[in-house]
């Protein structure tokens, strides 16, 4: 499994909108695709801005390719973008998940 990971920053305004936005691009169109295994937002506020991390779970590299192109180290905007005066990663990172470890359940 891949983990592919995008960051952008949004002033903090606009960042309930700009959430929102992402779902109904990034995430939707991602979790669309076969090969796709799920989404994750993370969040963090920092000085007036807000960051957001899309992390994206893949099956392979040419399922990642379905979604962002040849170039899957370049990121995938879109052109709302910049109403949310998003300050984008222009690339991304890809992580090979070697091991997934979950709790047990407790009896």
């Amino acid at each position: 499994m891949i983990e592919r990971r995008w960051h952008g920053k949004v002033p903090q305004h606009l960042s309930e909108s700009f959430f929102h936005h992402l779902i109904d691009t990034g995430v939707r169109e991602t979790i669309q695709i076969s090969g796709n295994l799920g989404a994750r937002i993370l969040k963090n506020e920092n000085d007036g801005w807000v960051h957001f991390v899309l992390v994206t779970f893949w099956r392979s590299i040419e399922d990642i390719t379905a979604f962002a192109g040849q170039d899957i180290s370049k990121a995938v905007l879109y052109p709302e973008d910049e109403k949310y005066e998003l300050v984008p990663d222009l690339h991304v990172e890809h992580y090979e998940i070697v091991e997934d470890f979950q709790p047990q359940a407790q009896a």
